[in-house]
């Protein structure tokens, strides 16, 4: 008797600003502590004109690039007397390799600092023990985050926010998954001549706990169509993840590849 298989792998998408690979976060020192940012409160500084990119590491003659920082530099910040300061940018690999800030911003850099009076809006940061590690700019989740409103770097007010409630059973774990469709996959109900045959379907978790599948792109074959939702469907539970106070309306595609083997 033939044996068959079903090859896969999981695609996380999210409707957010995307990056190639997770990136390196500024830090910001917020009541002695040091968290991260999920923004780049810099980049806005650089649209506006204040400073140009091309002079902040002016001495550096070797060029270093990472896909895990595009924007070529890490800043630090630290909030006090309820305003945010930039205090330093490094360059990405060297912490030895420092801008020079009152070359930067002249008159606006005392004391070693600069007040950000270009950055206004709700900007966010994030602390402890990762929770869901996803690769992709800054869309990894961590134990708690802070919400700063800021106006003309003033902070109006902030809200705490703690990520605990979630569950990631197989996206951080394909394995888990494989083995659940592998064996609930009813063969005989399949026209095993056809194979090979890939269907593509979205799967995503409601709020209320249940499991929602569509085909995203269907082989030409109903019945694996069918078999790939069926089984989908059929999971006990799919992966949950909360963040600022509620579940993200997330999904993964699941290229879904019967094949003979």
């Amino acid at each position: 008797m033939k044996k068959y298989f079903i090859a896969l792998s999981i695609l996380i998408f999210f409707v957010a600003k995307i990056f190639a690979t997770a990136q390196v976060s500024d830090k910001l020192i917020y009541n002695g502590d040091t968290i991260f940012f999920l923004v780049e409160p810099l980049e806005k500084c650089f649209e506006d004109s204040i400073i140009y990119r091309n002079k902040l590491f002016e001495e550096q003659t070797e060029k270093w690039y990472s896909t895990a920082c595009w924007r070529g530099y890490v800043a630090e910040w630290k909030i006090e007397d309820s305003t945010l300061y930039l205090t330093a940018i490094y360059q990405c690999h060297k912490n030895s390799i420092k801008a020079d800030l009152k070359n930067l911003f002249g008159e606006k850099c005392v004391n070693g600092r600069v007040k950000a009076e270009w950055v206004s809006g709700n900007l966010f940061a994030d602390y402890g023990k990762t929770l869901h590690y996803i690769h992709m700019g800054y869309q990894s989740i961590r134990e708690f985050e802070i919400e700063f409103k800021i106006e003309n770097g003033k902070i109006l007010s902030t809200k705490k926010y703690e990520n605990k409630v979630q569950k990631s059973i197989y996206t951080q774990n394909q394995k888990n998954l494989m083995e659940f469709i592998s064996k609930n996959i009813q063969w005989e109900s399949l026209p095993l001549d056809k194979l090979p045959v890939k269907v593509f379907v979205n799967i995503y978790r409601k709020e209320n706990g249940k499991i929602e599948c569509e085909v995203i792109r269907k082989s030409e074959y109903e019945e694996f169509n069918k078999e790939a939702i069926r089984v989908l469907k059929s999971l006990p539970e799919w992966d949950s993840l909360y963040r600022r106070g509620k579940y993200l309306k997330n999904s993964w595609t699941i290229p879904v590849s019967f094949v003979k083997k």
